[in-house]
């Protein structure tokens, strides 16, 4: 299928996506976007909710202590895992490390299956429309810090 894609728009989807994934865990990338309404669009409250599914998996894969948190220990090993499965799935030539060139690979294959995910209707372009709800997201969050780590810094 030839893929008509709008970089303007996904480069600063992208962005955007980087923005929004900076949570206590640190997101390798959001999965899950649902079209939950059916309205043709994946919204800012359908893309939090995604968001908070995922950090919620995290919590309960990588929370050893049960404290609700991820202390910086288990930060560093959720790190550690996702380094891991990047270095697997994208270590071209085998020798445990990330080109520029493998990295880059990872980079557009995390790009190409979140525009996949907000193109709702599947005509190969993510729409002004289609991406509104990570523009609200961003929108609503400048300025902001992520998470209560945020919060002690700003104090």
């Amino acid at each position: 299928m030839k893929k008509q894609l709008l970089s303007k728009k996904i480069g600063s989807t992208s962005i955007i996506l980087a923005g929004l994934l900076s949570f206590n865990a640190g997101a390798a990338m959001l999965t899950g976007l649902v079209d939950s309404d059916g309205d043709g669009v994946i919204s800012a409250a359908e893309i939090q909710a995604a968001r908070d599914l995922q950090e919620a998996e995290m919590l309960s894969q990588y929370d050893a202590d049960g404290d609700g948190e991820l202390s910086r220990e288990e930060r560093k090993l959720a790190k550690a895992d996702r380094k891991a499965e990047t270095v697997a799935a994208f270590d071209a030539d085998g020798d445990g490390e990330l080109s520029r060139d493998e990295r880059r690979a990872a980079r557009d294959a995390r790009r190409d299956a979140v525009d996949q995910q907000l193109d709702v209707n599947q005509d190969g372009v993510v729409s002004d429309a289609e991406s509104a709800g990570f523009e609200e997201l961003r929108e609503s969050h400048k300025g902001k810090k992520g998470g209560k780590r945020g919060e002690r810094n700003r104090g």
